[in-house]
C-alpha cells in the first residue's frame, strides 16, 4: 500500500442518527478546485496529456485522488486511464484481508450487470449470487469485504460501482481473467454492447503479440485511433505503430506496380485492382487521422511517390490540362496544412495531393521526406474522454 497523509485534505463529515442508536458519515467529496489542488499537492501533472484532470474522472474522494496521483506517478511513460484504474484497483483492494477474492467477487458483480445491462443490482441478489462464487464458500467473509470495498456503494437496497468506468473496467478485467486466447476475448468484446470494453482490455495485456491479435481481431478505426495516440498504454501504442508501418510498406510495393488511370479531375482507378480487408482499411483510416505525428511520415512519403508515379503511368500524356506541381500540397496534407472540421485526413485527400503533384512542363520533382519533414510537428498523444 502506498503510504498517504491526507491531515491537510480533512473532508466536511455530517453525523446522522440511524436505527439502532448507529450513526453514520457522509463524506462529502473534495470540489474541482480542491480535486486540482490535491492531484497537483501528490505529484499529479495534469498538463501531462495522457494523464490531464479528465482521466481522474472515477476518483471522488480525497484518498481516491491522493492515491491515483500517487499511482500515476509509478506508471510507464503513455501509460492510460485503464493502466492507471488497474494500478489504483490493486492498491486499493490491498486493504482488504483477501484482495483476490474480493476482486473475483467485484467480477462477478460487473459481469451480472453487463448481463443485464444495468448499472446496479438488487443488494440480496448481489449477496445471494456472490455467495455460491467457489471463492465465497473457501472464505465467507470475503462477501463483506467487497460489500465494504471503496469500489462500490449500497443505497436504498441497490449496489453499484462508484463510477461507471469501475464497471466497465472491472467488467473487461473479468473477461480478460476468463478468456485463455486472443480470439475468444476479441469474440466477447464484439459483441455490440461491449464495444467500449475493448480501450479497457487492450491495456492489461502487455504481451505485443496477444495486444497485435486483438488489434486485428477488431478491425475498429477509432480503436486504432486511441491505439496510435498513446491511449491504450505503451505496448498497444508501439504494436499499432508496427502495424501502421507494415501496411504502408506493403501498399508501397503494390503500388510500385500498378498505374492510376484518372477519368476525371476527381475519379480515378487503380489498376491492377487490390482489394484490403477490413482491418488494413482501419489501419489506413487510423494512420491517416494520425498523419500529422510525424511517426510515420518516411513510409508515408514514400507511398505518396509511388502513387505519384503510378499517375504519371496512368496519365494520357498527350491531353492537355496537367496541374502545377504542388509537392507542398502532399506536406500539407500529411502535416498540419490541409485540415478539416473533425481534424482528419481522408485517404481521398491524400490520393488527391498526390495527382496535384505532377510538373506541368519541368521533369518531374515528387515531394521527398525532407520536403515533407519541414511541414511536421513533435508527436503527442491526445486525451481521451
Amino acid at each position: 500500500m502506498l503510504g498517504l497523509d491526507l491531515s491537510a485534505w480533512m473532508q466536511a463529515v455530517t453525523l446522522s442518527p440511524r436505527a439502532g442508536a448507529q450513526r453514520s458519515a457522509a463524506i462529502v467529496d473534495p470540489a474541482p478546485g480542491q480535486r486540482r489542488a490535491l492531484l497537483r499537492s501528490y505529484g499529479a501533472n495534469l498538463e501531462q496529456q495522457e494523464f490531464g484532470e479528465d482521466q481522474y474522472a472515477a476518483f471522488g474522494s480525497a484518498f481516491e485522488l491522493a492515491l491515483a496521483a500517487r499511482v500515476a506517478g509509478r506508471l510507464p511513460e503513455f501509460a492510460g486511464r485503464g493502466q492507471l484504474l488497474d494500478a489504483s484497483v490493486h492498491e486499493q483492494l490491498q486493504g482488504t484481508a483477501q484482495p483476490t477474492g474480493v476482486r473475483q467477487v467485484l467480477h462477478h458483480w460487473a459481469l451480472l450487470m453487463d448481463q443485464d445491462l444495468t448499472g446496479w443490482l438488487p443488494l440480496g441478489q448481489a449477496q445471494r449470487s456472490a455467495a455460491q462464487l467457489p471463492v465465497a464458500s473457501a472464505a465467507a467473509e470475503v462477501v463483506d469485504q467487497a460489500l465494504g470495498s471503496p469500489l462500490v456503494r449500497v443505497q436504498g437496497q441497490r449496489l453499484q460501482f462508484r463510477h461507471e468506468w469501475y464497471t466497465q473496467f472491472l467488467t473487461a478485467d473479468a473477461l480478460v481473467w476468463r478468456c485463455t486466447a486472443a480470439q475468444e476475448l476479441a469474440g466477447e468484446l464484439r459483441q455490440p454492447h461491449r464495444r467500449d470494453l475493448a480501450a479497457w482490455a487492450v491495456p492489461l495485456h502487455s504481451d505485443p503479440g496477444t495486444v497485435r491479435d486483438l488489434l486485428r481481431e477488431l478491425p475498429d478505426e477509432e480503436f486504432l485511433i486511441g491505439a496510435l495516440y498513446g491511449r491504450l498504454g505503451p505496448v498497444a501504442d508501439q504494436v499499432a505503430l508496427a502495424e501502421g508501418r507494415r501496411c504502408l510498406e506493403e501498399a508501397v510495393t503494390v503500388m510500385a506496380a500498378s498505374q492510376v488511370v484518372c477519368e476525371s479531375d476527381f475519379m480515378y482507378m487503380v489498376v491492377p485492382d487490390k482489394s484490403s480487408s477490413r482491418y488494413e482499411q482501419a489501419v489506413f483510416h487510423a494512420v491517416g487521422a494520425t498523419a500529422s505525428d510525424g511517426r510515420l511520415l518516411e513510409p508515408l512519403a514514400q507511398l505518396m511517390r509511388q502513387t505519384d508515379e503510378a499517375f504519371r503511368r496512368g496519365a494520357n500524356h498527350g491531353a492537355a490540362g496537367y496541374r502545377h506541381a504542388v509537392p507542398a500540397l502532399i506536406a500539407a496534407a500529411l502535416a498540419d496544412g490541409v485540415r478539416e472540421s473533425s481534424e482528419r485526413l481522408p485517404a481521398c485527400r491524400i490520393t488527391h495531393a498526390a495527382r496535384l503533384a505532377w510538373s506541368r512542363r519541368s521533369r518531374h520533382q515528387p515531394a521527398t521526406a525532407a520536403k515533407l519533414s519541414q511541414w511536421g510537428r513533435p508527436w503527442r498523444p491526445e486525451t481521451s474522454a
